[in-house]
């Protein structure tokens, strides 16, 4: 298992991280991001039904957030990422 996965943040994540307040986006960013590309499957959950095949990473309480992401296989090198993308 390698030391930290790479994320891709899709565009509509994007806009999506763009209209949270300040203050969950700085979160967001500088805390749970990295904490998923160091250890995806320790703090989330795998999905069923229609999303089955992603996973729920949640925080946050009254609201609480939830960043829904997958992984995909790297072409290069072997790698194997974890794609991030939006609820």
């Amino acid at each position: 298992m390698p030391d930290t996965y790479e994320l891709e943040i899709s565009p509509a994540a994007e806009r999506d991280l763009k209209r949270l307040p300040r203050s969950i986006q700085r979160d967001i960013v500088l805390e749970h991001l990295p904490e998923i590309a160091r250890d995806p499957f320790s703090k989330s959950k795998p999905l069923v039904g229609m999303l089955k095949g992603e996973r729920s990473y949640s925080f946050g309480r009254k609201p609480e957030y939830r960043i829904i992401f997958y992984q995909k296989i790297a072409e290069d090198h072997g790698r194997e990422p974890v794609g991030e993308c939006p609820n």
